[in-house]
């Protein structure tokens, strides 16, 4: 397999954990109607990523010479796997508890790393199928940051 395709793999696997992650929070926070508004558009979003990466893994596989392959390192986004692979894991727990302010401060920073890892790779590719791609989910991933900072000033401005 190509490096290329690790790192999309990769990805995908992020983006992928990130909606589950959301999805978890959603339903740990059912009870706030507009944090939960919050975690479920956030999900759904993640979901679209997910898909979006998917759709290029597929586009390479079929026609491998329509791109250079940059050889991407997967290694940071194989670290956010694990992350947030353990953080899925605490917060599966049925006695885990999570205050809404660690939870907003959580997703400000996965999204923070999101988008360092996404501007990373940009920096290193010359495809612009792939540019594009990355360069959608940074945008993305730096409106999140905004939303997340959004939410976290209203819940300190109620709490």
């Amino acid at each position: 397999m190509s490096e290329l395709l690790d790192y999309l793999d990769a990805a995908e696997r992020v983006e992928t954990l990130c909606a589950e992650l959301y999805g978890v929070l959603a339903e740990r926070f059912s009870v706030t109607p507009e944090i939960k508004t919050f975690y479920v558009q956030l999900q759904g979003e993640e979901r679209k990523h997910a898909a979006r990466v998917r759709l290029l893994r597929k586009e390479y596989e079929a026609e491998p010479a329509r791109f250079s392959d940059p050889g991407l390192d997967s290694l940071r986004l194989e670290r956010l796997v694990g992350r947030l692979d353990d953080l899925l894991a605490e917060l599966s727990e049925p006695d885990a508890e999570v205050e809404l302010g660690t939870a907003l401060d959580l997703s400000w920073q996965l999204e923070a790393d999101l988008a360092s890892a996404h501007a990373e790779a940009i920096a290193q590719l010359t495809n612009p199928r792939l540019r594009a791609l990355f360069m959608l989910l940074a945008e993305a991933d730096r409106g999140h940051i905004e939303f997340a900072a959004q939410m976290q000033g209203r819940s300190r401005e109620a709490g």
